[in-house]
């Protein structure tokens, strides 16, 4: 499937990708991106995925505690918490 998405680049040199393309591509923050030039067209592509756990209900990249094989950081444990009590 082609998709053209546009986006500027910043005037930092950053250049912002767009969360349908990373959902998509099942990209992540931390995730190792490889660029390859070919011409005037670069390339993108998955180099490693990240090693950092993803908690479980925020999709942050940080582990507070493992719960039932779930990664669970500390902001979403204190509000489990919470609303247990």
């Amino acid at each position: 499937m082609t998709q053209e998405l546009t986006r500027p680049i910043d005037d930092l040199y950053r250049l912002h990708l767009p969360k349908e393309l990373r959902k998509a591509l099942d990209w992540d923050a931390l995730d190792t991106i490889s660029f390859t030039q070919e011409g005037n067209t670069v390339i993108l592509n998955l180099y490693e995925k990240n090693s950092i756990p993803k908690c479980a209900v925020c999709q942050k990249p940080e582990r507070a505690i493992r719960v039932s094989q779930k990664d669970i950081c500390s902001e979403c444990l204190d509000k489990a918490v919470v609303q247990i009590m």
